[in-house]
């Protein structure tokens, strides 16, 4: 199936016609990511599109690796099951993870938390900055990013030796805005190509722009359902929740209630809050419920240590969530 194309070229950037056999629009010559009719539009629209045509020309440059193949072979994504400091398990739903642009390791939100504090606690010298706050990579001691140009730098060479952990990373800042233009189609080429690596978080998120159809990705249902199947398999709770949601949403009840089940047992909070309003609804059991509550909280024991429950609330939460979240509402005043 070919790729989708970005927005930015279906349409004039300055006037919004449509692209189509009787207007055949012409990208900026340098950022080559916005089309417009004519001269005229592109002269119109040069003084609001010159502040952004550099960062649009870094999201060009993306698409173009993502486009071409990867010097060498692609890194080798297996999930990570245990964090290689602490030793607990890793959150199985992707979340609370902090991934290093240096060298691609990762560990738990909590093991870097506390590297931060003591090195605070350690340092002679007041800090003059944010980024002296910041300590070096725990793994290869590279010094923290000081700028967002340094650290998309930092994660556009991990993406050419086809980290999948660096492309889902770089989706994030574009899904955010955060040193780039925000824009959803590179998110979501990133998520894909990282999910074809073998991502499971990764596949979970671009499973999300094929069932709602956004940023110029067509809506496909089965490319939906597979990616979140695929993320599913790798270990994602989150995933797996969502997979739930799409099977009661095709009106697949028992499937649906059973990954939701699954993935209660992972401990995943969202799995067992939509089976309580399940079972308001009538579709769920109080023993389906009762009994899925128990082995959330099992798992809870065996992946929360002391250190990741001291992390506030408000670090737990993903932007992403309120897209699953608005889907869940949306399934059960449907069903309601």
């Amino acid at each position: 199936m070919p790729e989708p194309t970005p927005l930015q070229l279906q349409a004039c950037g300055a006037c919004g016609k449509s692209a189509g056999e009787d207007l055949k629009l012409k990208r900026c010559s340098a950022c080559k990511y916005v089309s417009y009719c004519n001269a005229d539009c592109q002269k119109s629209a040069w003084k609001s599109h010159k502040k952004i045509c550099e960062k649009h020309k870094f999201s060009k440059e993306l698409l173009d690796i993502l486009d071409s193949s990867p010097t060498g072979e692609a890194i080798d994504w297996t999930p990570e099951t245990e964090c290689p400091i602490c030793m607990v398990p890793m959150p199985h739903d992707g979340r609370n993870i902090n991934y290093s642009v240096c060298c691609g390791k990762m560990t738990c939100q909590a093991c870097f938390t506390q590297h931060s504090q003591a090195a605070m606690k350690n340092r002679t010298t007041p800090p003059t900055s944010l980024f002296d706050m910041m300590p070096p990579c725990s793994f290869c001691r590279h010094p923290v990013p000081r700028s967002n140009e340094e650290r998309l730098t930092l994660l556009k060479a991990r993406i050419k030796l086809g980290d999948a952990h660096g492309m889902e990373t770089m989706a994030g800042s574009f899904l955010n805005g955060a040193g780039v233009v925000k824009d959803e189609y590179v998110a979501f080429r990133l998520l894909k190509q990282a999910a074809d690596h073998g991502s499971a978080s990764a596949a979970r998120m671009a499973g999300q722009f094929y069932e709602l159809g956004n940023a110029g990705v067509p809506k496909d249902l089965e490319k939906a359902k597979e990616l979140y199947i695929m993320g599913a398999e790798g270990g994602n709770s989150l995933s797996r929740t969502q997979l739930g949601m799409f099977e009661i949403k095709q009106e697949n009840y028992v499937e649906g209630i059973a990954h939701l089940k699954i993935a209660a047992a992972a401990g995943h909070d969202l799995a067992l809050d939509t089976l309580k309003q399940g079972r308001g609804l009538g579709f769920v059991s109080e023993e389906e419920v009762l009994e899925s509550a128990k082995a959330l909280h099992a798992a809870k024991e065996v992946i929360e240590s002391d250190a990741r429950k001291a992390i506030h609330p408000m670090m737990r939460n993903m932007m992403d969530d309120k897209d699953v979240t608005s889907s869940v509402n949306a399934t059960l005043d449907k069903l309601g």
